[in-house]
């Protein structure tokens, strides 16, 4: 495969990059978010982009794109992929996307960025059968390289619904075709922003869910990973850090019902 690092092998025959969005200065009032000082939210993407690195080294993924919307200095994170010796298989769109209200969300800034992202990278607008997987760039899926692999041959969008707590579909990992794409996340971003609806905050996780749920047969969308994913991140919401373990109570459970109880989502 054209771009290959030297010496390492391809496990799949896609071309998968990986997009990681990343908001380094968020702006003044937005809902939820408590973790907002620039300086620790950059010490955060640079911390995960350099973990995630390593898939490119096993040529799971052939590039990564770093996408980020306040327009932040990106220096520090360009010299620490230069210094890795990866720089031209890594690449870096910034722009200031961040004029719009702050009570629309996370969300709507968020794929409000996949889309100049998607039209911007060149290893993403100039090809018509790569394979994306959008991360929040502050988390780190440690399995991420074991979906890849486990995932099915051919799909428009890959996701993870979720019935019970709640009735919605996860944000912060998401894969999609070039056709995926195209036909549900290009131009959606306004239907993710939070609205009061029946007294309650809708916030973009069940906006994405009823999407996907009104999709028709012309999308093949797989709702569920193969595996669950493991992640450690520091929650923007409250500043906690988490880690997912594969002996942790919580994912002991939801292995557990997808193994033995497939069609309930937890």
């Amino acid at each position: 495969m054209q771009g290959q690092l030297k010496g390492e092998s391809v496990q799949s025959l896609r071309s998968n990059v990986l997009l990681l969005t990343a908001t380094v200065q968020p702006m003044e009032g937005l809902p939820d978010l408590a973790r907002t000082d620039p300086s620790v939210r950059l010490q955060d993407y640079k911390s995960t982009l350099h973990a995630y690195l390593s898939l490119l080294r096993t040529g799971l993924v052939t590039h990564i794109v770093f996408a980020e919307n306040s327009g932040a200095d990106l220096t520090s994170l360009k010299t620490m992929v230069a210094e890795a010796g990866v720089a031209q298989f890594v690449e870096f769109v910034s722009f200031y996307g961040l004029d719009f209200e702050p009570a629309k969300g996370r969300g709507f800034g968020e794929f409000k960025l996949v889309d100049y992202a998607m039209s911007t990278a060149l290893c993403l607008r100039d090809s018509a059968d790569v394979v994306v997987w959008k991360c929040t760039g502050r988390y780190f899926v440690r399995n991420l390289g074991t979906l890849i692999r486990k995932t099915s041959a051919s799909f428009d969008l890959q996701c993870h619904c979720r019935d019970y707590p709640m009735h919605w579909c996860e944000l912060y990992l998401l894969a999609w075709s070039r056709r995926g794409y195209e036909g549900l996340i290009r131009g959606v971003y306004p239907k993710l922003a939070n609205r009061l609806i029946s007294g309650k905050t809708v916030n973009a996780e069940a906006h994405f869910r009823t999407l996907v749920d009104q999709q028709t047969a012309s999308l093949v969308i797989s709702p569920r990973f193969k595996v669950v994913p493991l992640v450690d991140g520091i929650r923007g919401y409250d500043n906690v850090h988490y880690a997912d373990r594969w002996y942790s109570p919580k994912l002991l459970l939801r292995r557990s019902f997808a193994y033995l109880l497939p069609s309930i989502w937890i």
